[in-house]
């Protein structure tokens, strides 16, 4: 289960949050039939929606985000699970006015919404301020289609297909070969719709509490992370990410009675990140290696035109390395691993006099 939080961009799209709903119908076929849901029901319009948020007003000018949009996107192997639980009640539901596919999509939908519910929930209780669900205004819709995006790697990976060729026409026939496809043998490009099963919730919350006058009303940001920090009039401010990731893994496993393994857990997926970050050696990287080609090239580039002299520190680090190479040499020290207690004693007085103003001669 993948919990994602973004902060509304009032700068680029205003305050409201009517650009946004009307976004989160476009599966719909067309904005009159959308429908939202919260805990006090399940039928309000995108109209309804929109006014419920922009309407929830609090005590700050607006320079700030007034609402935040949380992705609750379950995994393939948790859909699947939700999938065969609303194939099961289809074919065990007979009613006269609903097909077997109509009874499994409305089941599968209701499944989505009562753990959005639940999630919810917990959301409110997330910020340790004594706030339940009651007291937030929040707005869900179901979404059931997810597109490529440009930085996916099926589509960077066939945009490098395409340089290719372009490079080297004569080896087209071979790297043709190389494309990745979708199911229908399709090429996977930017805004192709993807294969398999790809349900997920938008959830549109305010930034306020639902009760009180605005100035009373409390600020409930999950932005922020800071559990012992204090906020105006020393309020309590803080959200934990990882808190609320859990709390939703373990309440999906115990309303749908899922058999999770450890391998798909999220302690698992944080202990992965974590062996990423303590592997991780920038000098290693693309990006470095790309920096220090770059850079390298620009300062070829104004040494051959006379503009620089690399001979001349351009740093309190580079001047350090300029004098521990010439203290070795002078003293014969030029093949020592490490640099003597003298070389490191003279830096320490060109720094002490640096800081004073004195002129080292550099």
């Amino acid at each position: 289960m993948h919990i994602s939080y973004k902060a509304h961009d009032f700068k680029a799209k205003g305050t409201s949050s009517k650009g946004v709903m009307e976004y989160l119908t476009k599966e719909d076929i067309n904005r009159e039939t959308a429908r939202f849901f919260n805990h006090d029901g399940n039928d309000f319009t995108l109209e309804e929606a929109s006014k419920g948020i922009d309407d929830n007003k609090g005590s700050h000018g607006n320079n700030v985000s007034k609402f935040y949009i949380l992705n609750v996107s379950p995994s393939k192997k948790e859909l699947q699970h939700l999938d065969d639980l609303a194939t099961d009640f289809s074919k065990k539901t007979i009613l006269a006015d609903y097909s077997k596919d109509q009874l499994k999509q409305m089941y599968f939908e209701s499944l989505m919404q009562g753990y959005t519910k639940s999630v919810m929930e917990h959301y409110a209780e997330n910020f340790n301020r004594e706030k339940t669900v009651d007291d937030l205004v929040y707005y869900a819709k179901v979404e059931y289609k997810r597109t490529y995006k440009i930085y996916d790697a099926d589509v960077k990976h066939n945009y490098k297909i395409d340089k290719g060729i372009e490079e080297n026409p004569d080896q087209k026939d071979e790297l043709i070969l190389l494309y990745k496809r979708n199911s229908e043998n399709e090429i996977i490009r930017e805004n192709m719709q993807k294969d398999g099963l790809n349900a997920h919730i938008h959830v549109v919350v305010s930034r306020y509490e639902k009760h009180g006058s605005a100035k009373e009303k409390a600020s409930l940001s999950p932005m922020s992370k800071g559990m012992k920090s204090k906020g105006f009039h020393n309020s309590q401010v803080g959200f934990s990410r990882d808190a609320m990731s859990e709390k939703a893994e373990l309440q999906f496993d115990e309303m749908f009675v899922y058999q999770r393994t450890q391998n798909e857990s999220y302690e698992e997926f944080k202990n992965q990140k974590n062996r990423e970050k303590e592997n991780y050696n920038p000098k290693s990287s693309i990006r470095f290696e790309l920096e220090r080609y770059t850079k390298n090239t620009v300062l070829d580039i104004l040494e051959s035109n006379h503009v620089i002299d690399r001979t001349i520190p351009t740093s309190l680090n580079d001047l350090k390395n300029k004098l521990e190479f010439q203290i070795k040499k002078d003293s014969g020290l030029h093949d020592a691993l490490h640099p003597t207690r003298q070389i490191t004693g003279e830096y320490s007085k060109l720094i002490d006099y640096s800081d004073k103003g004195i002129d080292t001669g550099y």
